[in-house]
């Protein structure tokens, strides 16, 4: 039954093609290095473009859903005031920002970062969250 599941998976589109992963918030993020002052915050979380094979196979597109289910995840805790959800979330959103400026080559060892989440709505930007200095 296993092997049937995932064999119709190569054959089901991934309907996650339809959904948006920019939803109003963004995450950004700024460097310091130790030669420097703080950068400039940068958008990490960028959506890749769309492409009709992205219906079948689209993991940049997949990584990028989840990315924004983090961030949600951690907006929700916040709202609820749960300290140890939040600290869980917290936790993974920064793992999630030290991966992406070392993807993006934004950062290296040893450099300092912090992130904010805001709402990015076209009638202005509000900071919903922002987080102490870590190093990456």
């Amino acid at each position: 039954m296993r092997l049937l599941a995932t064999l119709g998976r190569l054959f089901v589109p991934s309907w996650r093609f339809f959904d948006e992963a920019a939803s109003g918030i963004a995450l950004r993020a700024r460097v310091t290095t130790a030669q420097a002052s703080a950068g400039p915050w940068l958008q990490v979380l960028l959506p890749p473009p769309r492409r009709v094979h992205h219906i079948l196979w689209n993991p940049e597109g997949n990584r990028v859903l989840a990315a924004y289910s983090l961030l949600e995840r951690l907006l929700q805790d916040a709202a609820d005031e749960d300290a140890r959800s939040l600290q869980t979330s917290q936790a993974l959103v920064t793992e999630l920002v030290r991966a992406e400026v070392t993807r993006l080559g934004l950062a290296s060892p040893g450099d300092t970062v912090e992130f904010i989440v805001v709402d990015a709505e076209p009638d202005g930007e509000q900071e919903l969250i922002r987080s102490e200095p870590f190093t990456c």
